[in-house]
């Protein structure tokens, strides 16, 4: 005798489809587990740049975080407010979020091979808290960071976009986990999941802050810094050799100069060849070079000790640079430039005491009272200099920005490389002396001034030396 039509579909029901929902969640589990595997090599990279930054072990600016405008975008992300809220490294969070994430995966698979379903139901409720966590991340690093602040950091994108995935993965995950357990008789209230759901939460800032202490809460290895200094060393043998020669496109006439508002420190065209220096305080790629080199060879310039400098500001705010295409920063990244300004205007001597205040701090957006260090150390006509730069629209700064696009256009005319880049090397954007990136620098040497030294520079060498930020300010020697 035939069963009968239904029986037979219900038959076929009760073996086949929970068969295929077993295939379905196997999958989402699966790919859940590969995705946060990823989200775990992506903070790792993090981690390690972050380490890096603290300590200044990075040699030179990794690819993956150059960017033409801003230097080490990276760094320039990761030393930022929204670089470590809470005073964690947000790359430790991530990498937090994903190990408590795959633990409790695991949890789910454990318990799901063996039955244990109400194991199964506390670390979905856990699962849930990290999909939660990881709307915020993406809120609050990719569209407050990235999209409102413009922090350009290509390694903080990589992490954006596997924590996106992450996100959906996960919530797959626990939705098909979930449907399983409608079919299961759970005792227990809801209380306990709550329970589960903030253990997950709390153990993500506790798992940072241990990665925290455990990579940056020490000093650095006496190794670690001689390999640092090793591998500098080992590119600066590469170009020993050629530091005698002069690069020509470093090199400008007083005609090609172009004009306009600059703080100069020394005899600036009174004859002999001078170094121009175009930076803005905000970019942290500038900070370096000025606390590194250029800010000892102020100094010297002043005191009459060594050549002149003529230091243009090119602030990438727009707030106070017209030609600036960065809608994003406020004028909260024109006050340093304007207290340069400012403290300048009373003496150059006081703009070099006030940059080794400034360059004192660990970023730009370390707080400081500009206008308390002013009066205090510049006069009272230098604080209400920046005061009225606060009220009018940074005027002033504004005329600097202006002089700092003039050399951009002036280094168009002047030299081909840029316009087009270096042959068989860095484009326009990265060449130091063509003022497209920051920071710019060229030499300007009247008809009359004889180079101290060095012969034109050979094309190999122009290429590679062009791409060496660590060592351009020595570049710029044989050419005065």
């Amino acid at each position: 005798m035939a069963l009968p039509t239904k029986s037979v579909a219900l038959t076929r029901y009760a073996v086949h489809a929970p068969q295929q929902a077993m295939v379905w969640r196997v999958g989402f589990l699966t790919a859940s587990l590969l995705v946060v595997a990823a989200g775990i090599a992506t903070a790792l990279v993090g981690t390690q740049r972050h380490v890096e930054v603290a300590f200044e072990l990075d040699v030179g600016v990794p690819a993956l975080c150059a960017a033409a405008a801003t230097g080490d975008s990276c760094r320039t992300a990761m030393t930022s407010w929204l670089g470590k809220p809470f005073g964690l490294p947000a790359a430790a969070l991530g990498l937090a979020t994903h190990l408590v994430a795959f633990a409790l995966l695991f949890v789910v698979a454990a318990g799901a091979t063996t039955a244990q379903w109400p194991l199964v139901r506390g670390a979905l409720a856990g699962l849930r808290s990290v999909v939660g966590v990881l709307v915020f991340a993406l809120f609050v690093f990719g569209f407050i960071g990235r999209g409102l602040l413009g922090h350009n950091c290509e390694i903080c994108l990589m992490m954006h976009t596997v924590n996106f995935c992450a996100m959906v993965v996960l919530g797959m995950t626990v939705a098909a986990f979930g449907r399983r357990l409608k079919t299961e008789a759970l005792r227990g209230g809801t209380g306990w999941l709550a329970v589960s759901a903030l253990v997950a939460a709390a153990m993500i800032p506790t798992l940072a802050r241990a990665v925290d202490r455990s990579l940056t809460g020490r000093a650095p290895k006496i190794s670690d810094l001689g390999n640092r200094k090793a591998e500098q060393a080992a590119r600066l043998d590469l170009l020993r050799p050629c530091l005698g020669q002069c690069i020509e496109g470093l090199v400008y006439t007083s005609d090609q100069a172009a004009k306009g508002p600059a703080l100069d420190f020394g005899p600036v065209g009174k004859g002999a060849a001078y170094r121009v220096l175009s930076v803005d305080l905000t970019c942290p790629h500038c900070r370096r070079e000025l606390r590194s080199q250029s800010l000892p060879a102020l100094a010297w310039a002043v005191t009459g000790k060594g050549p002149p400098i003529q230091v243009v500001l090119r602030p990438r705010a727009q707030h106070c640079n017209a030609a600036s295409p960065n809608k994003v920063l406020g004028a909260r990244m024109c006050q340093a430039n304007a207290a340069l300004m400012c403290a300048y205007k009373t003496n150059p001597t006081a703009a070099v005491a006030y940059l080794e205040a400034e360059l004192k701090l660990p970023n730009e957006d370390a707080y400081i009272d500009r206008e308390g260090w002013l009066r205090k150390h510049a006069g009272g006509a230098a604080a209400d200099c920046l005061l009225s730069e606060n009220a009018n629209g940074f005027t002033g700064l504004k005329a600097l920005a202006h002089t700092g696009e003039a050399w951009q256009v002036a280094a168009t005319k002047a030299h081909r490389e840029c316009t087009k880049g270096i042959d068989d090397g860095p484009r326009a954007d990265d060449i130091a002396w063509c003022f497209t990136g920051l920071p710019g620098m060229a030499v300007v040497r009247p008809a009359t001034a004889v180079p101290m030294r060095g012969a034109p520079a050979d094309p190999d060498f122009v290429r590679n030396a062009s791409r060496e930020a660590e060592f351009r300010w020595s570049l710029l020697d044989p050419c005065l």
